[in-house]
């Protein structure tokens, strides 16, 4: 219940729900996303959002009954729609993340996008001062609000926002399966080990956990990453086995970058060895 006078919320038995420093730190992550995000679309509104054009265009392929990887498909269906948008190599992900699309797909653009990064900034936030309080309890207030500022002013973060990519939301998950995993618990680290998986099933590079994990004997914890990877990978290659197999096309991220991106892993590694 909410106590007159009190900024703290509480349950029933006087146990506190959010604290308001907390809930401080939550408003100081996002306040510069925020504002640059509200700048950006009243200046440059056809200029944003350029990746979730094509998560919202795979989650209505996929509604469809088509391939979320089919290429000329959703080239087609943005022309439909009028939509001009740098289409690159479309629907670059496993195959569960355009299932997560689907339910987003049946909103208006502009209604899913606003949503979608709500959602983002909303638990990328949180992620940042949970963590903050959790890992640095004697850090000043001061110096957690600087902190959380920062955080959210992480130009990659920013980016992320404008254009409309998950890499809030995989930051916030790999943040909460870390947690767990420094847990004194076996049951919550293996589950932190499962989230980490879960992680991957959007951007892969958190994978890369499941090996220091192996090799410095934690194998249960590494087992869990993979579960988290593997067993959504196989749910929806049950219940879309025509688009897992199209899924196959993926590896060609593993191919030199022909495009101007420089943030993914294939981008990285062509700059290494392309002039």
């Amino acid at each position: 219940m909410v106590v007159p006078g009190s900024p703290r919320l509480r349950r029933p038995g006087g146990r506190r729900l959010v604290s308001s420093p907390t809930a401080q730190l939550v408003l100081l992550a996002v306040v510069v996303p925020v504002s640059i995000w509200l700048i950006a679309a009243a200046l440059a509104p056809t200029h944003l959002y350029n990746d979730f054009h094509s998560y919202w265009y795979a989650g209505r392929l996929l509604a469809g009954g088509s391939s979320p990887y089919d290429l000329d498909a959703l080239r087609a269906l943005a022309a439909r729609e009028g939509d001009v948008f740098f289409v690159g190599t479309g629907f670059s992900y496993p195959l569960p993340f355009a299932l997560a699309m689907v339910p987003l797909s049946v909103l208006p653009f502009n209604e899913a996008v606003v949503l979608f990064n709500a959602i983002s900034l909303a638990v990328f936030a949180t992620a940042v001062a949970v963590w903050l309080r959790r890992y640095h309890p004697t850090a000043s207030t001061a110096r957690l609000r600087v902190a959380a500022l920062l955080a959210g002013a992480f130009p990659p973060l920013v980016g992320s926002v404008l254009i409309g990519q998950a890499n809030l939301l995989v930051a916030a998950a790999l943040a909460a399966g870390i947690a767990l995993v420094l847990g004194q618990s076996t049951v919550r680290s293996v589950l932190g080990g499962f989230v980490v998986g879960l992680a991957t099933v959007v951007k892969l590079v958190p994978g890369a956990l499941a090996l220091p994990l192996w090799l410095s004997g934690r194998r249960h914890l590494a087992v869990g990453v993979v579960a988290g990877f593997g067993i959504p990978l196989g749910l929806a290659a049950v219940a879309l086995p025509n688009a897992a197999l199209d899924s196959g096309k993926l590896v060609a991220l593993f191919r030199p970058d022909p495009y101007f991106t420089n943030q993914s892993l294939n981008g990285f590694v062509s700059r290494l060895v392309e002039g």
